[in-house]
């Protein structure tokens, strides 16, 4: 692991920058809870952050976090996260997904992304993880992040029975820069 430090004495860590009062910093949190899918099978926004634009300049690390909470066994439930620069699904990036079992109630997820020079490259958005530390054969995803307009995280669910309800608990995203 190749450490630097620049001229203004800030250590780096192969290229990020770490330390400082800034870092970590929480871009965005709801703990208030998302709204519940329930009642369709219809890829649905239960809970979506902004990142403002210029959050990074012009590049960083960005995490995020999810806690889902789903009520009945009825059947599986496809959990996944997009990225937009508006909160609708229209023109959105998957960049995770999972696909929860039908007597699993809670899940988290968290993902790590570096963004560099307007591209989010983070762990393959197809596999079956919002873990980063889960081993998979995939490439890395890499979509545009304009840093310098709004962007929005969108964490969707998808039930397979519409017996069942899900929705996310609680959601956050930080930067690293």
């Amino acid at each position: 692991m190749a450490v630097d430090i620049n001229i203004t004495g800030q250590y780096k860590v192969n290229g990020v920058p770490i330390g400082g009062a800034s870092n970590p910093s929480v871009i965005t949190l709801s703990v208030l809870g998302g709204t519940p899918v329930t009642g369709t099978l219809l890829n649905t926004i239960s809970q979506s952050l902004i990142i403002p634009a210029n959050t990074f300049t012009p590049e960083g690390m960005l995490e995020f976090l999810v806690r889902y909470r789903k009520t009945g066994s009825a059947g599986t439930v496809t959990c996944r996260v997009y990225l937009n620069t508006s909160p609708t699904l229209t023109g959105a990036t998957q960049i995770g997904g999972y696909v929860n079992g039908s007597s699993s109630l809670f899940f988290q997820g968290i993902r790590t992304g570096r963004v560099k020079s307007n591209v989010l490259t983070t762990w393959p958005s197809a596999a079956n993880a919002l873990l980063d530390y889960a081993a998979s054969s995939g490439t890395k995803t890499s979509v545009t992040f304009n840093t310098s307009v709004d962007n929005y995280l969108l964490f969707t669910v998808q039930l397979f029975n519409a017996a069942d309800s899900m929705t996310v608990n609680i959601a956050r995203a930080v930067i690293y820069s």
